[in-house]
């Protein structure tokens, strides 16, 4: 046994002695495998790295290989011998450029110096209509010349140069002008701009504008001075102005752009324009005030005050603005619609017709006594608005449980408008907000995302992360779940807020007791006043005020 066991002991122990040599020799190859593939990889990396080294550096040569031909062409133009094209431009003045720069840099060019046109083998090319101050920044753009303009006030000479760069296949220099649109933000930066477009029918930047002013233009009462009057008609004619813009304020600034006259001159406010005087003539005013205001809309007082002292206005179409006013205000509508609601920020807009002279020398626009609504008029829909009270607007039928909501998207401000029911139904009215995407139909009714509400019994419905602030029974509101119950909106959109309130004067003269109903409203979209009615029932608006822009 003892020697067996000693047997076995020796083998044993042998075996034990080949594995852990076996196991050694596999850690050895591992590690070695794995020292290779380092060594592999960091090869690989350095490589990586001379590679991307080698490329930046080829980048970088690159770069100055394309300076070095920037230099060079902006040379040219110091150069005579190069310039192998004179252009003989207005009142004679001359500019020469290099035809093969010209040529890589415009179609327009290409064609003319190298195509089939008899100027392809001219060195002398007459355009007599062009400016040689506007030609030149065209020519030196297309030379690699950086041009800078220190002023938005230049427009007049942006403008030549942006028409000169359309005509001639400019296009970067075309994009580089209009994209200083945006940054406008003052009447008197529109005014420069329309007044240097309309004329040379810069298409483009026109629509530029309009939609620059859609956003940031604030009307005040000497905003229109030294516009021109076609700035005025388009501006009126095509820009969605800012909900605090009545017709009244639109008829003051333009009284506040005319020449002056003896009877009744409106004094030039003191933030004017330091020498800028009014634009306008007699003529140009009537056709003002005739065609693109609609005076039923401006405030009685000022029409009598203001206007017809001036006598610019004939005065058959004086009889038919008083005699529209009469029978709006006879029927029971209310001067807080007629005269505060932005008539001007409605969606779709509200179209004013040039002046005409019909048989009886008035304008058509006031042969129809029928104020518009700021209601959609949409005869599919379960509320309708009649023609007689367009203030006011009533569910027709059950079936269908849809908002009213007013053809009137908010942006920015504080807004405030107050609501009066008469609902006779068992279900619940509401007064809120609707947000929405900007979609709209043909009839203004925008596509709604969400809702915020405060019902008749003083309850409240909106997204569940839009929770009510407050409760108002504690501000003494009371439900207007009755006929002729009313409750005052308020939205601040500034601060992103929607309050209610039970009387105006209440909410004006203790602000801080009426906290917000909901904070945090969605800042990226429009918002827009609506309400939601029982059946039967019916609800009237009153537009109280807007502010100006923020």
């Amino acid at each position: 046994m003892l020697v067996a066991d000693m047997w076995r002991s020796i083998h044993c122990g042998r075996y034990e002695e080949e594995e852990e040599e076996e196991e050694e020799e596999e850690e050895k190859e591992k590690t070695e495998a794995e020292e290779e593939e380092e060594e592999k990889e960091k090869t690989e990396e350095q490589e990586k790295d001379e590679s991307h080294k080698a490329e930046e550096e080829e980048e970088e040569e690159d770069a100055e290989h394309d300076n070095e031909f920037l230099r060079a062409a902006q040379t040219i133009l110091d150069r005579p011998e190069l310039l192998d094209v004179t252009f003989v431009c207005e009142d004679g003045k001359k500019v020469q450029a290099n035809r093969a720069i010209l040529a890589s840099g415009s179609e327009y060019f290409s064609k003319l110096l190298y195509g089939d046109m008899k100027e392809s083998s001219m060195h002398t090319i007459t355009l007599p209509t062009v400016r040689a101050g506007s030609l030149q920044v065209v020519i030196e753009y297309l030379h690699c010349h950086r041009r800078r303009w220190k002023t938005c006030r230049c427009w007049d000479k942006m403008v030549e140069v942006y028409c000169l760069a359309a005509e001639y296949q400019v296009n970067r220099l075309c994009r580089r002008i209009s994209s200083r649109v945006p940054r406008l933000a003052h009447a008197c930066e529109f005014r420069d701009l329309l007044n240097a477009a309309i004329p040379r029918g810069a298409e483009e930047l026109l629509t530029a504008a309009v939609e620059a002013m859609n956003k940031v233009l604030e009307l005040d009462s000497t905003s229109f001075n030294g516009w021109s009057n076609e700035s005025i008609k388009f501006c009126l004619e095509n820009v969605q102005l800012h909900a605090n813009v009545t017709e009244t304020m639109i008829a003051e600034t333009i009284l506040s752009a005319a020449h002056p006259i003896k009877s009744g001159t409106p004094e030039r406010a003191e933030n004017c324009d330091a020498g800028i005087d009014g634009t306008l003539s007699r003529k140009e005013l009537q056709e003002l005030f005739e065609g693109y205001v609609n005076l039923a809309f401006v405030e009685p007082p000022f029409v009598k005050k203001r206007i017809e002292p001036l006598q610019i206005v004939r005065q058959e179409v004086l009889s038919a603005v008083y005699r529209v006013q009469s029978i709006c205000l006879s029927t029971g509508l209310s001067a807080k619609y007629l005269f505060t609601i932005p008539w001007r920020s409605l969606v779709p807009r509200m179209s004013f017709a040039p002046a005409k002279r019909d048989e009886d020398g008035v304008c058509s626009a006031y042969n129809d006594v029928l104020a518009p609504s700021i209601w959609p008029r949409d005869s599919k829909s379960s509320y309708m608005v009649s023609e007689e009270h367009p203030q006011r607007v009533e569910r027709v039928h059950a079936y269908d449980m849809e908002n009213a909501v007013m053809r009137l998207p908010l942006y920015s401000g504080v807004h405030i408008w107050r609501i009066r029911f008469e609902t006779s139904g068992d279900g619940l009215a509401a007064a809120g907000i609707i947000s929405s995407s900007g979609t709209t139909d043909s009839y203004g009714r925008p596509e709604e995302t969400n809702g915020w509400w405060l019902k008749s019994d003083l309850t409240f419905d909106a997204p569940k992360q839009w929770a009510p602030l407050s409760r108002f029974p504690m501000f003494g509101m009371k439900k207007f779940d009755r006929s002729r119950g009313s409750v005052v909106v308020i939205l601040d959109m500034t601060r992103g807020s929607l309050t209610f309130a039970d009387k105006l004067g209440h909410y004006l003269n203790d602000r801080a007791k009426y906290r917000p109903a909901f904070s945090n409203l969605p800042s990226d979209s429009p918002l827009y006043p609506a309400v939601r009615l029982p059946f039967p029932g019916c609800a009237n608006l009153e537009w109280i005020q807007s502010s100006p822009r923020p």
